[in-house]
This record gives structure tokens, sequence and C-alpha cells, in this order.
């Protein structure tokens, strides 16, 4: 009778029955039935849809009544329900399996939870065979699939099998058109606990969502805010499977578990291909087959996300690791499990920078690594190589020092240098410097310590692809180059003293560390001979001749007030020589365009000699100097002029005038940006606008006014200065002048940007300088900077209308204001990055923001 009456109430589409439904018939239902045997009637309800919503209605039911105390029972209707399942009830089948799963996963009660495990399956089978015929196909994605995937990743050791061929079949969506991201939201979200049951799993999954590259910019709906609905492209939601991948990995490396996982991921990004691999070496340690390859386009450091970031977290790991004596142990476990993994010779690099920082720990593998010639062949790996027997040195026994040393000195025989016997020579001689003083074991070792110029180690690869030939050229061939005849007795005497002169600027163009003055004398007897006779040499003989007495110049005028009389009259000499001449001369002006801030160049006597110029003019201050710098500044050459530009600041001390004048004159002709970029920085110090604010304001109006009517792209370098500037004379000279600037050109949007970036740095609560609960009114004018941004950027928005033509500047603005506004408060800006402040700190200063 119960049943009867029930349907025709269910059957009534009315308010009344409705109500008396969801809150008398429901509730008895919940609270009465014993068994879903007891509701075997409302399954065999012929009218599918009919059958959906009340099955629907008394999940809600349970849900609601149960205030989360889910019922054995209930897990027992829930099996039965996902095998009778209809898109209707999807949603509420989902959402109780997973209150299921928490609920008796904590009290321990393993075989329910393992129905449960089979219940999600079910809902998962069940989207998997409909979805592609069904017209509610998101739906079934949003509410059913994707729901499932946590439920099954929760019970994965009760359907390991089953959930690895459910996870195939998501995985299979990758090829499908417009194919639903959230499923791979959810696999990259729980990769962790695939992970703990079966990690060959786990990988396959996660390089499948890594390596899949989204590149369709297909608009997506991110739901509708308060003000207005936010928008998002495919590219940028898949982005966010490949940031929690990135996010997961970290803690994948804790569990173990993912060191061969991230360095597969970083040879397959970096992979090494044959026709850029320049060098590859094998070498063995214990029975471990290893390699090393060269291709010299890794850098030697990491970005914060993507392929390049998983060698930087994995060697991040076994560092904090080797820092902990309780971890130690497994950071040396990590260590030898890495190696025969590792190929790229800047991952080995940084790997021996670990060594060097925990000697001790590491000294067994360090000795294992030292005895190996491969790593001293290699450019990345030599520096490090140096500086890891400095450090290693003071543990090893005198036989294992032997025999690195033993090592090294076999090198000298090496075929590969047989032709270029000097190169390993050096190779060996900077290696052999590295023992520390008094320390060498074998005689050999002992004889180059004392018989050759010390030579300091450094590193012949700094980063990327410095080096774009890596074969060394036969002394025949390079004389050659450099227009010299060997054959010849008088070139071959020439040629030798190039090459001495050579092998010295070598040794110290990029150090600040200068030799003693002694060690000039040798050069200096023959320099002025030479550099009086090269100038009647053929063009192309001369030029590398005088390139060379250049740069030895240059480093000889870094003495400064230690030169004596003759010596300064000898490279004020040379140098005004090489400047003035008219072989060096450009007929034809070089312009640039102020999108680039930095240009390569090919090195000459004359732009060589432009900073020994400027060394000589600010120790002597030498009026004829002076001028000759000056008007460097107006050079048709632009290296020369960005060189010349380096020397400004010296004429706001001692020629103001002619400071402004050129400073004036080059804010509105320079067309490199290279060269303005180069002017600006020079109006740059705290001092001359303290002392100078009204000439300072006027240079920034002219600069603003022209790139207000520039053509082209502005570099960022240059917008950075130019706010930096606007803001140091609205802090500490409080100008109203430079306030409206930074009001007439917050429609730009590099302005924009710089000046958000800029002021984080300055009103960031992490600095020790800032103290918003003593000082409330600190940095308002800033602030309402910020808000007078933001006011201007969303009156936009609405003026637009998100009309087709709208380019979204506006709404990248806001996005960068909210995204730097977050960072700065919770985690600091630039040095104050990582300091901690309390919570009421943060309170007050969001409280300061919201006013």
């Amino acid at each position: 009778m119960f049943w009867l009456h029930y349907f025709k109430i269910v059957k009534k589409d009315v308010a009344l029955f409705r109500l008396f439904h969801q809150t008398s018939l429901i509730y008895v239902l919940v609270n009465c039935y014993n068994s879903d045997e007891d509701l075997q009637i409302i399954f065999e309800e012929k009218e599918v849809n009919e059958k959906g919503r009340i099955i629907r209605k008394l999940l809600e039911g349970i849900r609601f009544l149960t205030k989360g105390n889910i019922r054995e029972k209930d897990v027992n209707l829930l099996l039965k329900i996902s095998s009778n399942l209809h898109w209707l009830s999807l949603w509420e089948t989902n959402v109780l399996i997973e209150k299921s799963i928490e609920q008796f996963s904590l009290s321990g009660n393993l075989s329910v939870v393992e129905i449960l495990s089979n219940a999600s399956c079910n809902c998962f089978d069940f989207v998997w065979e409909n979805r592609t015929t069904s017209q509610n196909k998101a739906v079934l994605d949003h509410n059913g699939g994707m729901r499932a995937i946590e439920n099954i990743s929760k019970t994965l050791p009760f359907n390991l099998k089953k959930a690895e061929s459910i996870f195939n079949n998501v995985l299979s969506l990758l090829n499908e058109d417009d194919f639903p991201i959230g499923y791979f939201n959810e696999l990259a979200d729980n990769i962790l606990l695939m992970n703990q049951h079966d990690k060959e799993m786990a990988a396959q999954i996660y390089k499948s969502l890594y390596f899949h590259t989204e590149l369709s910019d297909k608009e997506t709906n991110l739901g509708n805010g308060v003000v207005l609905a936010l928008r998002s492209n495919r590219k940028q939601d898949y982005g966010m499977v490949h940031y929690a991948l990135e996010e997961k990995f970290t803690e994948l490396l804790n569990l173990d578990s993912a060191l061969i996982l991230g360095l597969e991921i970083y040879n397959i990004a970096n992979n090494l291909e044959k026709d850029r691999l320049y060098k590859k070496a094998n070498f063995k340690i214990g029975k471990n087959r290893l390699e090393i390859c060269s291709d010299y386009s890794r850098f030697d450091y990491d970005s914060s996300n993507a392929p390049s970031s998983y060698m930087g977290k994995i060697m991040d790991v076994i560092r904090e690791n080797l820092s902990s004596s309780a971890t130690s142990s497994k950071a040396i476990y990590q260590i030898r499990k890495l190696m025969p993994e590792l190929r790229h010779a800047m991952a080995w690099r940084r790997l021996i920078q670990i060594f060097r920082m925990f000697p001790q720990k590491t000294k067994l593998i360090a000795y294992q690594l030292l005895t190996k010639k491969e790593i001293y062949l290699f450019d990345e790996t030599l520096y490090e190589a140096g500086e890891l027997i400095k450090a290693v040195w003071p543990y090893l026994t005198y036989d294992k020092k032997e025999k690195v040393e033993k090592i090294v000195l076999s090198l000298l025989s090496n075929n590969e240098y047989v032709d270029i016997p000097h190169i390993i020579r050096e190779r060996v001689n900077q290696i052999i410097n590295c023992i520390p003083s008094e320390q060498a074991i074998t005689k050999e070792a002992k004889e180059i310590l004392t018989e050759n110029v010390k030579v300091p180690n450094e590193p012949l690869v700094y980063e990327g692809n410095v080096l774009a030939d890596v074969s060394y050229a036969s002394r025949e061939e390079k004389a050659k180059m450099a227009g010299f005849n060997l054959d010849d007795v008088d070139d071959v005497l020439i040629y030798q003293k190039i090459e001495e002169i050579e092998t010295f600027n070598n040794l110290y163009n990029n150090t600040e560390e200068l030799p003693v003055k002694s060690d000039f004398k040798t050069i200096l007897s023959y320099l002025e001979e030479m550099f009086l006779e090269c100038s009647t040499w053929d063009n192309y003989k001369r030029k590398n001749a005088e390139l060379e007495i250049a740069r030895f110049i240059s480093i000889f005028s870094k003495f400064g007030n230690q030169l004596s009389n003759n010596e300064h009259k000898l490279v004020k000499k040379i140098a005004l020589k090489y400047i003035q001449d008219v072989n060096y001369q450009k007929t034809e002006c070089e312009f640039g365009d102020l999108s680039q801030t930095v240009s390569g160049y090919g090195p000459d006597a004359k732009n060589i000699s432009v900073l020994t110029l400027l060394r000589i003019m600010s120790i002597f201050k030498e009026k004829d100097i002076e001028d000759i710098v000056l008007s460097l500044m107006f050079d048709n050459e632009k290296i020369v002029r960005f060189k010349a530009l380096k020397g400004l600041k010296y004429f706001w001390k001692e020629r103001r005038e002619s400071y402004w004048n050129i400073a004036n004159k080059l804010c509105i002709v320079e067309s490199d940006g290279m060269c303005f970029n180069e002017l600006l920085l020079a109006v740059y110090p705290h001092e001359i606008i303290v002392e100078n604010q009204k000439d300072v304001e006027d240079l920034i109006l002219s600069v603003l006014s022209r790139l207000n009517t520039y053509n082209g792209k502005v570099a960022p370098e240059i917008w950075k200065v130019l706010v930096v500037i606007l803001l140091k004379l609205i802090i500490y000279q409080d100008s109203s002048r430079a306030r409206i600037l930074v009001s007439e050109n917050k429609h730009i949007k590099a302005f924009s940007h710089n000046l958000i970036f800029e002021i984080m740095k300055v009103i960031d609560p992490h600095n020790e300088n800032n103290n918003y609960q003593g000082d409330p009114e600190q940095h308002n004018e800033l602030i309402n900077i910020l808000f007078e941004l933001i006011t201007y950027r969303f009156k936009r928005i609405h003026a637009k209308h998100l009309d087709s033509d709208y380019n979204l500047e506006d709404f990248e603005i806001v996005d960068y204001l909210i995204q730097h506004l977050y960072f700065t408060v919770d985690h600091g800006k630039g040095i104050n990055k990582g300091k901690s402040i309390s919570q009421d700190d943060k309170i007050t200063f969001y409280k300061k923001l919201s006013h």
C-alpha cells in the first residue's frame, strides 16, 4: 500500500506533492529501509528519467539526514545505484561515495572501502560508455567522470588493475578535440596517491600529462565574478596541469621515488641530438657505466618551472639531505642512484658543485670522480673539478692524493690534444694549481707549481651557448688567420710576441684581480716598439696585433694612479692613437632602435680603448681627454657611444654644464636602446636627483614625451629606469611634477608593469624599514598611485564592455597587480623575500590597502 501511494504522489508534478515527497516520504525511506532490497521497487520503475529523479531525491535525503555519518547499508545502496546509474543521480552518487571513503578510511573499515572502490569504478564506466552519445556529455564528464577519478585514486589498493585501465582510457582523451581538461587536473592532483601503490603507473601518467602541449587558444569560462565574467583559454587551463605536476614533484622526491622520473623529463626536454653533440665520453665507477655529453646548450641555472626546473629540484633535495646528519646517508644513496642516469655535462657540473659544499660527507664519491680523466677534458666540468680538489683535499689520504695527481698528469699524453699540446698543458697547470699550498705529492706536480706562471682556476663555460665551435685551430692555422706566415722568420718572431700578449690578456681580461705590476715588465719592454712598427703592416695583420695591444693597455690602465709618468704617457698615447685612427672610423652613423638594451659587437682596438681612456680620465682629469670622451658620445659607432656614456656621470662632478648639455641632446637624438639606457643610468644616482631635481624632471619629461610618440617597441629596461627615477623624485623630493608624469603615463602597459613592480618593493611589509602599525600614513602616496592605476584600468574595462576588438590589456594589468600584491604580502619582494612577519603586520597592511 505504501509504494502504491508513494509512486502516485511522486508522479504528481504539483508543488504541494513535491514538498510532501521531499520532507516526509524521503525521511521515511532513509530512516526505515534496512537493506537495498527494501528499495528494489524503485529500481524496477520503467520510466528511466522518473527513476533517475527518485534516486537523486533519495540520495539527497541520505546526505542531508545522515549529516556525514553514512551507514553501511547506505554504502551497499550506493553500489547498487552505481550499477543502475542515470545522469540525474550521478553527482549525488559521487559526492556520497567521496564522503563515505573519507569516513570509512578513517575508521579502518577496509571491507566497506573496497565496496566504495567498486562503486567508484562503476560510476566511471557509466560515464565512459555514455559520454560520446549523450546530449549531456559535459555534465557526465564533470559530475561523474572527473569526480570518479579522485574516488578511484583514494581506493587504489582494491582495484589497481581496473584503475590502470580507467586511467589509460582517460589518457586517450588527449587525442580528442577540445578534450575536457578537468580529467587531467584530477590525475595530476592525485599523482601522489597513485605513486604510493604503483610507481611505474604513476610515472607513466606523469610523463603523458607533462609532455602534452595544448596549443589551442580557444576561450574558456572560469565562472562569473562579482564585477565581470572571468575568462581564460585552453592553453592556460592545461598549464595548470603542468603547474600541479611540478608542485607535486618535490613531494615525490621526498618519498625518494622520483629521481629518475625527474631526470628522464629533463633529458627528454633537453635532448642531446646527434647533430648538436660535440663531445661524449664513457667511464666507470665501480660497476656503474657512466656517461658525460657536451653540446654547449645547457644553462647553468634553472627556471622555477618547465622541464629545466626538474634538475634544480633534484639537486635541491640532495643538497638539503646532505645538510643534515640524519639524512646524509640517504643523500649519498640518491647520488649513486642518480649518477648512472646523468648525461649532460652541465648536470655533472651541478652535482660536483654539491660535492664541493659537503666535502667530508662526499669524499669517497668525490675521490672516485676525481680519478676519472673525463671530467678534466670537458669545458663545463674543468673548473668545478679544480674547486672540488681544493675542497676535498684535506679529507683524502696520501695514497688517494697521489692517485688524483697522477690522473691529472696523465692528461699531458692524452691523444685528443696531440696536435694542440699547449691547451692540455694549460688545463693541467690550472688543475694542479688548485692543490692547496705546499700539499702537492708527486715530483711532477711540484715541478709544475714551481716552473710555471700560476694559472687561476676560472670557468671555461659560464652558461648557455658560449662556444659556437669547440674545435681548436692549430697554431699554424691561428697564425694564418691573424695574417702571419710561420715560414717567415721575422713573422715567427713577431707572432711569438703577439701570442705572449694574447695569453697574458686571456688570463687577466675578465678578472678584477690584477697581477703584480712587475708581471707586465716583459711585454712592456717591447710593446711600444711593436705599437709603432705594426702601423706599417698590412691591414689585417695590423688590426689583429693592435687588438691585443689595446687589450693589454686596457688591463695595464687599471693600475690608475700607480702608473709612473712614462707609463701614463704610453697608455694615453696608444689609446688616443686607436681612438682617432681613421682606419677604425665608421663613415656612416650606426642607428638602432629602442627595443633592446643588449647587443653583440666585435672587439677592435678602438672600442677596447674607450674604457682605457675613461680610466685615465677619471684618475688624471686631463681636459683634452675629457673633450675626446664627450665627442665619443656622438660617435658613428654604437658600441663606442655606449662605452663612452659609461663616463657621463664623471662630468656631473667635473663639468656639470657639459653633463646636462650632453644628456639633454642625447635623450632626443640617440636611437640605440643600449646607448639610450646607459644615458638614463647616468641620471639615476641619488645625489644627482637631490641636487639637480628640476634638471632631472625636465630630462624625464623630454624622454617620456619622445617615448609617447615613438613608433616602435621600447625595451622594458628603459621603462624600469624611468619608473625608478620618478619614484625617487616622489619619495625623496616630494616632486609634484614627477607625480603628474606618473598619472599622465599610466596608460602605457610597460610603464604600469614597472610601476607596480617597483612600488611593491618599496611598500613591502617584510621590509624592516616599514612599520605600518607604528606609522599608518607610511607610503600613502605610493599606495594612492596604485589605486589611481587600478581605478583607471577598471574604468576602461567597464567602458569597453568587452568589445570583440578588446585586447585584454587592462585585465592583464589588474591580474599583474593582484599577483604581485599576493606575493608581496605572502612572501616578500627582492632582498626581503622569505622574511617572516606576523599575522598582525599582514592584516594591518591589508587594511591600509583597503581604505
